[in-house]
């Protein structure tokens, strides 16, 4: 693991994860209020489909630019995940949400800040932004749950990224 991985680990250890939540970020997103309807945004489908297909352009990128780099994907995740997972257990203790959107929202938590590692450990270059866009909404106290827009599976990302916007708690 390179070492402004472990920089960013370090960072999200420090971060007041949902210091902000319920207030209203800017206008470029759908704000959400409460813990709630932040669970229910973060069990759809599209935002389901925006999180893979966000993973899915930066792996392909990854393999069409430095497939040597690519092939030790799977050591890494290795190495980083158990590291972001210790965080996320830390930020579970503040949710208040039970039962199954629990698992829900722990489960987005670590998805998202270990693609947001995973980015920064192999260059933000080979990335579309998605990931640190979401990183940058954590550190600001906000909980990103859920995509406002059409989503086409299957269909053009890129697309779909520029005609939705996401949705913070």
């Amino acid at each position: 693991m390179q070492a402004q991985t472990r920089h960013l680990i370090e960072q999200m250890r420090s971060v007041s994860f949902f210091a902000q939540a319920g207030t209203c970020p800017d206008e470029h997103t759908t704000a959400l209020r409460t813990w709630r309807d932040a669970a229910a945004a973060n069990r759809s489908k599209q935002w389901d489909w925006v999180l893979m297909e966000a993973c899915n352009v930066f792996t392909q990128r990854l393999h069409d630019r430095c497939r040597d780099r690519f092939q030790k994907w799977n050591d890494l995740v290795d190495e980083i995940k158990p590291l972001t997972q210790q965080v996320v257990s830390r930020i579970m203790e503040t949710v208040p949400i039970k039962g199954k959107d629990r698992v829900l929202i722990e489960a987005t938590l670590n998805w998202t800040l270990l693609e947001i590692c995973m980015e920064k450990e192999y260059g933000e270059e080979h990335a579309p932004p998605f990931y640190r866009q979401l990183w940058q909404w954590y550190q600001r106290g906000h909980f990103p749950c859920g995509w406002d827009g059409v989503v086409d599976p299957g269909g053009d990302y890129d697309k779909t990224i520029r005609s939705g916007k996401l949705i913070v708690y």
